[in-house]
Formats: structure tokens, sequence, C-alpha cells
């Protein structure tokens, strides 16, 4: 009872899903969730406006997490495809639960329809955990052959070579994705792999590339990874 009046809030709405598996009030909760989805209006005032405003935002996921546990996993299914927000804070619901269920093929098949990259993540990360690094490689190869390839799925390609002894692909691959987005966090990644091989003077010269690029000036967020390369 002390949840249902706060339950537009995320937070406690979250707070609702773990006291009703203690309470053994499961379908309680979802029946409330399940109205708030109901009342989800218009984002905007355009009358061709398609997105949703729900409150909680997790009124999908939280549902679908009470089924999984009640071993409705196909209900859980279901219910996340429904939903317009796919990844949250780097992670995707449906690609998380079917890696759980071992459901791979349909797992594959998400992975092709799905943005961001999280769903192509977590299935290199079982391929990887299963010892099929190549596998795991080719699916981020993949991914990053198609329009949509964002570069987080670069980065964790690279990581994915870093780990397997392969640095020097690993660089390369950062490299190449550096000549046309030259995003502080990703040069910083790359100069960190320099460094970390004992190719310094590799990094300098690449910052020194990008500075070129840009009329001999440098960004604030860049300069300051000269010092660890100068050093080492």
């Amino acid at each position: 009872m002390l949840w249902r009046a706060g339950i537009q809030d995320w937070f406690l709405a979250e707070c609702l899903g773990d006291v009703a598996e203690t309470a053994g009030m499961d379908e309680e909760a979802v029946v409330l969730l399940e109205r708030r989805m109901e009342a989800a209006v218009p984002a905007c005032n355009d009358a061709d406006c398609d997105t949703l405003l729900m409150e909680p935002s997790n009124a999908v996921s939280l549902p679908a997490t009470i089924r999984e546990r009640q071993g409705r996993v196909e209900d859980a299914i279901t219910l996340l495809h429904t939903r317009e927000v796919t990844s949250v804070n780097g992670r995707d619901h449906l690609a998380d639960l079917l890696a759980r269920h071992d459901r791979i093929t349909e797992l594959r098949a998400y992975a092709a329809s799905e943005y961001h990259g999280h769903a192509v993540q977590r299935l290199a990360e079982v391929l990887e955990e299963r010892g099929d690094v190549e596998a795991a490689i080719a699916v981020y190869l993949i991914f990053d052959a198609t329009p949509s390839c964002l570069r987080q799925v670069a980065v964790q390609l690279s990581e994915v070579l870093g780990r397997h002894g392969r640095s020097n692909e690993a660089i390369e691959v950062l490299r190449a994705l550096t000549e046309h987005d030259a995003a502080g966090w990703l040069v910083h990644t790359l100069c960190t792999l320099y460094a970390d091989h004992g190719r310094s003077r590799e990094g300098l010269a690449h910052l020194d590339t990008i500075k070129a690029r840009n009329d001999g000036k440098e960004y604030w967020d860049l300069f300051p990874m000269r010092l660890p390369l100068m050093a080492d």
C-alpha cells in the first residue's frame, strides 16, 4: 500500500517490484504497472507524435522482470518488445534476458536490428565467454560495417582484441575510428593502448595528426594526453 501513491516515480516502482516478490504480490504489482502503461500519453502536442510519455519510465521493464522470475519468459519477451527506450545505462534488458535463457538464435536476430549496438555487445560477450573469440569479433565487425555503427562498438571490439593478445589490431580499430571522430574519450582510449604497448611515439604522432587537421589547434581535452605519452 505504501508504494502505490508514488508508483509514477521509477525508483519507487523499482522498490515495489522488490517488495512484491517478498510479499508474494507479484500479480498485484503487474496490474498496477499495466495501468501506468495504459495511462501513457503522447510526449508532445504534435498530432503525428508517436512517442509516449510513460511514468514510471520502467513501467514495461519491471513487469517483464516479474514475469521472468515467475518462469513466464515468453510473456517477458513480448513485453520487452513493446519498449520505446530499449537500453538503460548501456545495457539492453531484452538482450540480457535472451542471453540468460540461452536463446542465442533470437539474440542474433535482435542484435541485427537493434540500433544502439547493446544487443551486439551482449551477443559478443556470450560468444567470448564460450571461448569462441573469432565469432565474437565477427559479430562486432558485421555491425561495424553497417550505417548504424556507433563508436562504442569499435571500442568494445578493440577491448576484445586486446584481451586476446591482438593489440596491434585493437590499436588499428581505434586509430581508423579517430581519423574521422576525434572525441576526447576515444582518443584517450587509443593513447592508453599506445602507451600500454610501448608505442608512445606513435601515440604522439597521432595527436599531431589530429592537431594538424584542426589548423594547428589542439582541443583542451586532448592536450593532457600528451603528458603520459611524453613521459613514457
